[in-house]
Order: structure tokens, then C-alpha cells, then sequence
């Protein structure tokens, strides 16, 4: 991509073209246009908290079993943040931990408070804006995880350092291109015809 820039051979792309990679890769998946703007609006709300959402997203669109339905369970976080009963909401399995992030933050901004997730050894608060990871590592959110719990409110921290660029895995930014690719109509004679490429007559 135009934008992308080479630096010590790390790709760093802007995280408006990390949305639009997203968005072709999980509808290229077979996610529907309303799950897939979901997927791309996730994937770059958690580079922008310097995480590295590309990853995850390959993790949810991967073929392993169960993990299709993380992109579902992750919404419906958000989905259902009002009928939350006090206790909060628990989660049996969470295959991609990272993708919740996003959507217990767009949860905090609707109750207009902080929610909390925890699981055995870590927990992560935001308010919506901000992120506060503790006692794991980034990379622990990429593998699945027990039971998760889910609930308002929660202190945050000292929050993830905000960035506006990603640089992903030049693995995982080429999985998502090859799932965008689906998306590609191949070119047909009549395309060609009509303007799709040279046609049939080159004069050049």
C-alpha cells in the first residue's frame, strides 16, 4: 500500500489502512458487511492501544476449531452491555482474548462507565478510551483463554501507550491480504472490454 513505509525491514501501515485491510480480510472470510465492519473497526481501535490487532484478527478469522465464533462472542459484548446483570457476564472460553477489548470498550462508553475482564493471572480495565492491561503480557491475548469475566466497573491504571500506525507481523498482514483477495472478482472478457484493463486492442 501507498502509505506503508519500510523501516529496518518492519512494515508500519496507518491505522486507517489496517480498517480497510480488516474489513476486505473478514468479509473475505465469509463474515457479513455489518460483522466485518465490526472486525475492522476492532482490529485498529487495538493498534491504536499498541496491540497488535492485526494478529488477532488472523487468530479469529483462522480455520482452528471454535475460533470462528470469536468475532461473534466479542460483539455481543457491546451488544448486550445494558441488560448486563450486576454480577456481570462470563465468558466459558475465550479463543482470541484480545478482540473482547474492543467491545468492552464501545460497553464502557454506552453505561458511560469503566468495565472490567479477568481471568485467572490478568485483568484489563478501560473506560471506553483507555486501556490498562494487568499482570499478563500482550502477546497472552492472542491465545485462548478460560473462563473470562466480564463486568462494570474497575480503577485503571497506567493505560496502554496510545499510537496512531501499526506494524504488524508481515505474516498476519499477508493472511488477511490473502482472505481480501476473496473479495476480488476475477477480471472477465466484457470487464476487460468495458475498461477493466487494455482490451483487446494496445496501441502503446
Amino acid at each position: 500500500m501507498k502509505n506503508a513505509v519500510m523501516n529496518n525491514a518492519v512494515m508500519s501501515y496507518a491505522l486507517i489502512e489496517v480498517e480497510a485491510m480488516a474489513k476486505k480480510a473478514a468479509r473475505g472470510a465469509g463474515q457479513s458487511w455489518g460483522m466485518a465492519e465490526e472486525a475492522a473497526k476492532a482490529a485498529s481501535w487495538l493498534c491504536a492501544q499498541n496491540l497488535d490487532g492485526v494478529a488477532a484478527l488472523a487468530c479469529a478469522l483462522g480455520s482452528d476449531a471454535g475460533q470462528g465464533d470469536a468475532l461473534a462472542a466479542a460483539v455481543a459484548i457491546s451488544d448486550t452491555a445494558g441488560a448486563w446483570p450486576p454480577e456481570g457476564m462470563r465468558l466459558e472460553v475465550a479463543f482470541v482474548p484480545a478482540l473482547l477489548l474492543p467491545f468492552a470498550a464501545y460497553a464502557a462508553r454506552q453505561v458511560a462507565q469503566p468495565v472490567t475482564l479477568s481471568w485467572q493471572g490478568g485483568s484489563a480495565v478501560t473506560d471506553g478510551h483507555r486501556l490498562c492491561l494487568e499482570d499478563l503480557q500482550p502477546q497472552d491475548l492472542l491465545h485462548s483463554l478460560g473462563q473470562v469475566a466480564i463486568r462494570i466497573g474497575g480503577t485503571l491504571g497506567e493505560p496502554q501507550e496510545h499510537r496512531t500506525r501499526a506494524e504488524p507481523d508481515a505474516a498476519d498482514w499477508q493472511q488477511l491480504a490473502d482472505l481480501a483477495q476473496r473479495t476480488y472478482a476475477p477480471a472477465s472478457e466484457e470487464s476487460r472490454l468495458k475498461g477493466a484493463g487494455a482490451g483487446l486492442n494496445d496501441n502503446d
